[in-house]
């Protein structure tokens, strides 16, 4: 995974929405990142992303 976008996650999930993950300070991972993960990123001014597993 690019670390930007782990990076990009804790930002949203952790210091904006205030969710009480158990991650790294400023990096968001969890079980569904794996190496067989496909993400899916649409960049713009809202900056979203999708992520893909079998």
């Amino acid at each position: 995974m690019e670390a930007a976008l782990a990076k990009y996650r804790y930002q949203v999930f952790v210091k904006e929405l205030g969710w009480p993950l158990p991650c790294e300070k400023g990096i968001e991972l969890d079980a569904f990142d794996r190496s067989d993960t496909v993400y899916v990123l649409a960049c713009d001014d809202n900056q979203c992303c999708s992520r893909i597993t079998s």
